[in-house]
């Protein structure tokens, strides 16, 4: 039968013995819940909030998690439609404000005002379609002024009026029009640091630090119905005191004076706009250079390093020093704790009354994660990413291996666990680079060139038997190895045959369950299959109508998955990953598109419209995806 994958013909056929049940093009009863997001983005300025004496609050693509840092249970914010920038905490309100990037099309970037305490319900403060994203957000002490910063030509500043406590206990709504706004000057602001409490009634004050500045900045509502707010924004003096090049953080003492650090190993007092005192802590030639600070409940700061130094004073004076290796960026504390983010994407809980590391929280690739693995009988999870490192979790426990960080030499597209007992774990990279690590000691057992063009090795799967390893590569030629096993118990991997005809590059590859049979999806739409033993390619595929395939199906073309490309909007790169649930219920698959949404059908599913559940949208583009059971 002649089908369409994302617009591009191709041609399958329907088994022989396949009969069509009853609800076999229906909506799944099953759903995607989100249960755990591992991961930290610890480029969010002034993003990370203790909201109670467990619960602590941070951004994470387009999610705002709230994790408790003594269960470990998480729960979600996910009222935003692209990653989150910025997040602010009111608590004399139980508020939070954040604010993200923009969307695609017409639509500018968003604000959303809600409560942990009741998360489904939210205000939307929807900005102009220029303004790019929102960098920065404040909300006023009694909930009714909300100020955000967008990273426009202008760097505009919106002021928005409203009784947000009420509005959002009435329900999700939505905010288009702003009471004022206006120019915060050329320099982009990075964050916003409300003084608490207000001033006075009507009017709000704050600060903000941004590219080579600070501002102190104060708006004043009239009595006068109607009457516009009165803005001041006075920039930030040093007078004879040495400047910072780029203020980094801000902490408001309890006199209405701040902390601030700065990029050259300073800490500064600041009164309104001036700075009235300063201290060199760090280093800046030594790489401590200060990179957070945050004010303790018993009212003395603490500041992190990027060089994993935690200093804690009183008033500038030094008084502690406690060293790590994290690179702090974040830093916020309730009661004896104090949760820190750091440069490399990780969030340390520690003790500071005791100067001691309670927990590392979260850990995160840097860059997109592209390869994914579990291994079939351990709860592990194993993922790669294009700057070449490969991370490992423990999903039984949800929490990171940490410190188990494999750095490769190249980027990683592709991983695959030998599925009969998992003690091999295949790496595929750039520059047609493929490599096997036995596992769990990861000490190389193959690392060879296949590609002679260099191309990306973009897709790996070992087959059922433990024999054949598959690899798909951006040179349109799928690589086959042999695994040898010697009478001692060596494995020796070598290069079978060399698999060519396919005309684009290479997406999936799977085995027959037999391991008979090697098959490869391209770019293109073209599905081909291959003889194992000898590489001969199988020119009549209406031969593999019966064929049973090993599963997990993980590829995204054939006959079982016609309905992944229902969707008539999706061209042919749209779907980037597919699998199957496991048995026994392996009557569902799961897949993940270009829109940031992974969404589950029936299994198979040849059909060309059918019923889909929408699960959980968490970024931007959703790159992998793979259904977990483990034997163990």
């Amino acid at each position: 039968m002649r089908v369409r994958f994302g617009g591009q013909p191709s041609f399958v056929f329907q088994p022989s013995d396949w009969r069509q049940k009853k609800d076999a093009a229906t909506e799944p009863a099953w759903s995607l819940n989100r249960d755990y997001v591992y991961g930290y983005n610890g480029s969010c300025r002034s993003s990370l909030h203790f909201i109670s004496e467990t619960e602590i609050a941070y951004p994470l693509a387009n999610l705002v998690i709230l994790l408790d840092v003594k269960s470990n249970e998480q729960r979600f914010f996910d009222g935003h439609t692209n990653d989150v920038l910025c997040l602010a905490w009111n608590e004399n309100q139980r508020l939070c404000i954040s604010g993200q990037m923009d969307v695609k099309g017409a639509d500018g970037p968003k604000a959303c005002i809600w409560s942990p305490d009741d998360v489904s319900s939210f205000c939307n403060l929807l900005h102009p379609g220029h303004s790019r994203s929102v960098s920065a957000v404040a909300l006023s002490s009694d909930g009714q002024t909300a100020v955000t910063f967008t990273t426009d030509e202008a760097s505009s500043y919106y002021i928005w009026r409203l009784d947000f406590s009420r509005a959002v206990k009435n329900g999700t709504s939505n905010v288009g029009t702003w009471l004022s706004s206006g120019s915060s000057g050329r320099q982009p602001v990075y964050a916003a640091y409300l003084l608490e409490p207000d001033p006075a009634p009507g009017k709000m004050a704050f600060s903000t630090v941004g590219q080579n500045h600070f501002r102190s900045w104060t708006i004043e509502f009239p009595k006068k119905t109607g009457a516009s707010p009165v803005v001041k924004k006075n920039r930030g003096t040093y007078g004879k005191i040495v400047a910072a090049r780029n203020p980094v953080d801000w902490a408001w003492r309890a006199d209405g004076a701040a902390w601030m650090v700065g990029d050259n190993g300073h800490i500064y007092s600041v009164l309104g706009q001036s700075v009235t005192d300063s201290k060199l802590i760090a280093s800046q030639h030594s790489g401590a250079t200060l990179g957070c600070v945050a004010k303790l409940p018993d009212g003395r700061w603490i500041a992190g390093a990027l060089d994993g130094t935690i200093f804690i004073g009183d008033g500038i004076r030094r008084e502690v020093k406690a060293e790590s290796r994290a690179v702090f960026t974040e830093a916020h504390g309730r009661g004896s704790l104090a949760v820190f983010g750091t440069a490399n994407h990780a969030l340390v809980l520690v003790d500071y009354t005791r100067r001691e590391l309670v927990r590392v929280l979260q850990v995160s690739h840097a860059t997109e994660a592209w390869a994914m693995d579990f291994h079939p009988e351990l709860a592990i999870l194993a993922t790669g990413d294009t700057q070449g490192h490969v991370r490992f979790w423990n999903v039984a426990e949800r929490k990171p291996a940490v410190g188990k960080v494999l750095k490769m030499e190249w980027s990683v597209w592709s991983l695959a666990f030998l599925p009969t007992d998992g003690s091999l774990m295949a790496l595929g990279h750039d520059k047609g680079m493929v490599e096997v690590l036995r596992f769990p000691s990861l000490q190389p057992a193959f690392r060879e060139r296949l590609s002679e063009p260099a191309e990306r090795i973009s897709a790996l799967r070992f087959s059922d038997c433990g024999i054949w390893l598959a690899a798909g590569c951006c040179d349109e030629k799928v690589y086959l190895l042999k695994l040898v096993t010697s009478g001692d118990g060596h494995v020796e991997i070598l290069l079978h045959r060399v698999l060519s005809g396919n005309s684009s590059n290479i997406t999936a590859v799977m085995f027959s369950a037999d391991s008979q049979h090697v098959m490869s999806n391209s770019k293109d739409a073209q599905i081909l299959y291959w003889n194992t033993k000898d590489g001969a390619p199988q020119r009549h595929t209406s031969m593999f109508r019966d064929t049973r395939w090993q599963k997990p199906w993980t590829a995204v073309l054939g006959w079982p998955v016609i309905g992944l490309w229902g969707d008539p909007s999706c061209d042919g790169s749209d779907i980037n990953s597919a699998c199957q649930s496991n048995e026994p219920l392996d009557e569902l698959l799961a897949f993940g598109d270009d829109f940031g949404c992974v969404k589950l059908i029936r299994f198979p599913s040849p059909f060309a419209n059918p019923g889909v559940k929408a699960g959980c949208a968490q970024t931007t583009v959703a790159v992998c995806v793979h259904l977990f059971s483990f034997r163990g």
